[in-house]
């Protein structure tokens, strides 16, 4: 049996709770991430973080790609369009957070 948790962002997208495991819904109920992760944080800034089963944080943006790879200790919010990451390899890492933009011509 499944027990969900829904908690409707403003955003058109809610984390959700399956069986202890965490994924992202859009609106029109696809998964943009599926329920197989320890944690998930609402979209800020067109970004997610993620933790797999493992303890390994990553990112995804609203499409479900993989923006920052789930090989970090941890990984904060977006804040201000900085993300910082931690890997007990080699400490913090700071990353800007850029848009993609079409090249008309």
């Amino acid at each position: 049996a499944y027990l969900a948790t829904w908690c409707l962002k403003l955003s058109g997208y809610s984390e959700t709770q399956i069986n202890s495991m965490y994924g992202v819904l859009s609106v029109e109920g696809e998964w943009i991430a599926q329920p197989i992760y320890k944690s998930a944080t609402p979209f800020i800034g067109g970004l997610a973080t993620l933790q797999t089963d493992d303890g390994r944080y990553g990112m995804i943006d609203k499409s479900g790609n993989i923006v920052l790879p789930f090989t970090y200790d941890y990984v904060s919010q977006n804040s201000s369009g900085v993300v910082s990451a931690f890997r007990n390899e080699n400490g913090w890492s700071g990353f800007k957070v850029m848009r993609k933009t079409k090249i008309l011509g």
